[in-house]
């Protein structure tokens, strides 16, 4: 399987662009509640439960720092695989969870990862990175790469090697698998690779400012929003495996896939006409390429006024076209946009999934029978 190449992220503005970004900024720099202002003076070692898995990490190694919760206080078999194909692609883990991890699923983890502990849950995922971060600083800064992760995704439901391969092509810089445009342009952050010192640098300065909170949108807006414009800031080159721009002029260009987020997202067709939505619905006149280009065009505008979650609206697209590793388990738990084929995830899983729908349904039972 060849590997795909990398693109810079668009800095393009959508939305209330510059606007948004000034007020996250202003949000980030906001104070902090009393419990978090506890939470952050108490420091990352209060927040540690119980280390269950305590190896010298190997010095100038790669490291995937692994986000980890289940309401269940489990470990999935899913969990498990994915620490499996992040081991033969080289990182050493340290494994960091919000939940119990029963003794036996410690036996199942413990050859593949090189730190274990359980910590009390505050800042989410970024916190998580932060408190292993705190932990293990000089190693991290030393290590040719450092990836953060978590288990929000299911999968690989695709080869993966092949993505770490496109990947490592950069040898500077911070690299996500998909990008948004929502808010100001940023790196969907359940999955970056940093690589180089650059890179490294950025990313210890960003968690030296980083105020975590026990608050969800905070620590978006802090997190996730607030990384990407950080880095840019320092001169950090981003890049994009799946671009946005990329999808998005896929679908622009085909009225099928058109037809399917519309069927998703009808709020597209406010003000079309109800001839011009004839033209997208209907298969009459579907070969008269200058109708679809006139649709096209109106498309083109709409879309520019708007921003859909890529691993949300476009997934079944990334799976099947581009051999995507990952479903969001959000999409299929939630579908908090209403996706309207989430339902049907199973019918992506094929041969070269590595990991089988019964590992994968077992995983949902979980997360939903604990919740």
């Amino acid at each position: 399987m060849t590997t795909r190449k990398v693109s810079v992220v668009v800095k393009r503005e959508r939305n209330l662009g510059k606007r948004l970004e000034r007020f996250l900024r202003k949000k980030i720099r906001s104070g902090p509640s009393i419990g978090d202002r506890k939470e952050d003076e108490a420091g990352w070692a209060s927040r540690v439960r119980n280390v269950f898995v305590d190896k010298q990490i190997p010095a100038r190694k790669p490291i995937a720092i692994y986000a980890h919760f289940n309401p269940a206080g489990t470990v999935s078999q899913m969990v498990v695989e994915q620490l499996r194909v992040l081991k033969n692609e080289g990182f050493e883990i340290v494994f960091v969870t919000m939940s119990p991890v029963p003794a036996d699923k410690v036996a199942l983890i413990e050859n593949l990862i090189c730190f274990g502990f359980e910590r009390r849950s505050f800042g989410r995922d970024f916190g998580a990175w932060k408190d292993a971060w705190q932990r293990f600083r000089q190693q991290f800064v030393d290590a040719p790469e450092i990836l953060l992760t978590n288990d929000s995704i299911l999968g690989p439901v695709r080869p993966f090697a092949p993505v770490m391969a496109s990947l490592r092509s950069i040898d500077e810089g911070v690299l996500g698998l998909t990008d948004s445009p929502d808010h100001s342009p940023h790196l969907q952050s359940y999955f970056l690779l940093f690589r180089g010192s650059k890179a490294l640098l950025g990313l210890d300065l960003f968690f030296e400012q980083l105020r975590c909170s026990f608050n969800k949108k905070n620590m978006i807006e802090r997190g996730e929003l607030a990384l990407s414009t950080f880095l840019l800031g320092k001169k950090v080159p981003l890049y994009t495996l799946f671009s946005y721009e990329e999808i998005e002029a896929e679908y622009l260009n085909d009225r099928d896939l058109l037809r399917e987020l519309m069927a998703s997202a009808s709020i597209i067709l406010k003000e079309f006409s109800l001839n011009e939505e004839k033209l997208l619905l209907s298969d009459d006149g579907k070969g008269i390429q200058g109708d679809f280009n006139w649709i096209r065009m109106r498309m083109k505008a709409r879309l520019w006024s708007m921003v859909f979650n890529p691993t949300h609206f476009f997934w079944r697209h990334l799976v099947q076209v581009h051999n995507f590793p990952f479903i969001k388990t959000e999409l299929v738990t939630l579908n908090p946009s209403y996706v309207f084929d989430a339902a049907d995830w199973r019918e992506v899983i094929n041969e070269d999934s590595p990991i089988t729908i019964d590992v994968l349904e077992e995983h949902l039972s979980l997360i939903m029978s604990g919740s």
